[in-house]
C-alpha cells in the first residue's frame, strides 16, 4: 500500500515539473482522484483512513501556498 502511494508521489512530483500550469492543475486533481479510489479500497482498515487524511492535509497545505503563488505571478505579467 505505501509502495502505491509512492509511486503516485513520483509520478506527480515529475509531472509538476511539467511548464504548462493547466497540466498541474490536471496532474493534482488526477491525483486526488487516485488517492481517493485506493482510499475507498481500503475504506474497511481505520488505520489507512486515518493515513490518507494526513496525506490530503498534506497535500492541501502544500498546493494551496503554491497556488496562490503562481496566480499572483500571473496578474503581475498581465
Amino acid at each position: 500500500f505505501c509502495m502505491i502511494i509512492g509511486l503516485i508521489s513520483v509520478f506527480v512530483y515529475k509531472m509538476m515539473q511539467a511548464q504548462s500550469a493547466l497540466r498541474r492543475g490536471y496532474v493534482l486533481m488526477y491525483a486526488v482522484l487516485v488517492y481517493g479510489i485506493v482510499f475507498l479500497y481500503f475504506d474497511n482498515l481505520f488505520f489507512l483512513r486515518q493515513m490518507y487524511l494526513q496525506i490530503f492535509y498534506i497535500i492541501i497545505f502544500l498546493f494551496v501556498p503554491y497556488y496562490i503563488k503562481t496566480i499572483k505571478r500571473r496578474k503581475n505579467t498581465k
